[in-house]
């Protein structure tokens, strides 16, 4: 989905669109913490509020307790000293006969200062913690939402067809889109052509930069993305036992100037870490830019260079003439369309979240 505002103001438009699936769909997808039975709402189409958010805390517990980060265990460490402090007086006063008011009063401080500790132990767990992704991704392809193209003949990754349910799904939230936008917020809809010539994209610039780099294994040639390459490798750095501070705050700051590094800096920082392929550790080539974009020839000839479009938005910006003209001369207004892009990605996932060909 491409939105695009002219005029002298820009508008930030933000709309939720509600997927919901089935609860049954749903609940097989969190993993179980016992085999002991919870009972569910009767409605089958909405979930109960409070539905899972014992085990999910639990969940969270269990994911912080063993995570190896100093940096988690420092901040609950004083937490956790409190704790300790409070159990060990509420043995002294057991221990001793203590008057039982004062063992009372003991223990509800006890009771405190461990929901702080388990308040504080959800609070730094990753918001994903508890949601298994695979196990929802197996259940979608079971009931055919979506699946790979082509499985029958192995697939290819970064390809997918979507069955009734995941067309039928797909529709509602094209008809929600289209009716919040186009009808309500009254945008201009144009539908461009999927393939688009060379000196278009020339002068976006999308034939020069449209790129990202890459480094190839030098025995099998396997391709990765250096960006995620370098990401991933500094992130595991960061969760080894003897790195320092100063160590771990020269990661952060290399993750988060990724995306402004040149190529020579990329290739600067591949080397001073000796990053090997993950998956064979053999040696990587320099960086290559590679071309995110699917080259074809219009005509029977050849001789008319194109590319499938790499983002809707290019049509909006060549009609803006016609469109203008369309709105009587009046300004500002909003053009929008939806299709499908396709992006030749290095590293394409194995679901539908980095694709070849989606719906923007």
């Amino acid at each position: 989905m491409r939105m695009v505002f002219f005029g002298s103001r820009s508008r930030i438009i933000s709309y939720w669109l509600p997927v919901l699936f089935h609860s049954d769909h749903v609940r097989k997808c969190f993993k179980p913490l016992s085999t002991s039975q919870i009972l569910y709402s009767t409605d089958r189409h909405r979930l109960p509020e409070n539905w899972g958010k014992n085990r999910l805390k639990k969940i969270k517990q269990l994911y912080i307790r063993n995570m190896d980060d100093p940096k988690i265990q420092s901040i609950l460490q004083p937490f956790r000293l409190a704790v300790k402090e409070q159990g060990d007086l509420v043995r002294q006063l057991k221990e001793s006969g203590a008057p039982e008011l004062d063992v009372k009063k003991a223990v509800n401080e006890l009771k405190q200062r461990k929901k702080i500790l388990e308040d504080k132990e959800i609070e730094l767990a990753p918001p994903e913690v508890g949601f298994d992704r695979a196990r929802m991704e197996d259940l979608l392809k079971r009931r055919f939402y979506y699946d790979q193209s082509f499985a029958i003949y192995g697939g290819v990754t970064g390809q997918f067809d979507f069955g009734p349910m995941g067309c039928a799904m797909k529709n509602n939230i094209l008809n929600l889109w289209r009716s919040h936008f186009i009808l309500e917020e009254q945008m201009l809809e144009v539908d461009c052509t999927i393939l688009t010539p060379e000196n278009v994209l020339k002068a976006s610039g999308h034939v020069d930069r449209f790129a990202d780099l890459m480094v190839k294994d030098l025995k099998n040639g396997e391709c990765f993305r250096l960006d995620h390459l370098i990401k991933a490798h500094l992130e595991k750095l960061m969760t080894e036992k003897n790195v320092t501070p100063p160590q771990i705050a020269e990661y952060e700051d290399i993750i988060v100037k990724l995306d402004g590094y040149s190529k020579d800096e990329m290739n600067a920082i591949l080397r001073k870490f000796d990053m090997k392929s993950p998956n064979t550790g053999n040696d990587l080539s320099d960086a290559l830019e590679f071309n995110l974009m699917f080259s074809t020839s219009i005509g029977p000839t050849g001789n008319l260079k194109g590319f499938l479009r790499p983002e809707t938005a290019q049509g909006i910006f060549v009609n803006f003439k016609r469109l203008l003209q369309f709105n009587q001369g009046r300004l500002p207004f909003a053009a929008a369309q939806i299709g499908n892009s396709f992006r030749n990605e290095i590293s394409p996932r194995t679901g539908l979240i980095r694709v070849s060909m989606g719906e923007k």
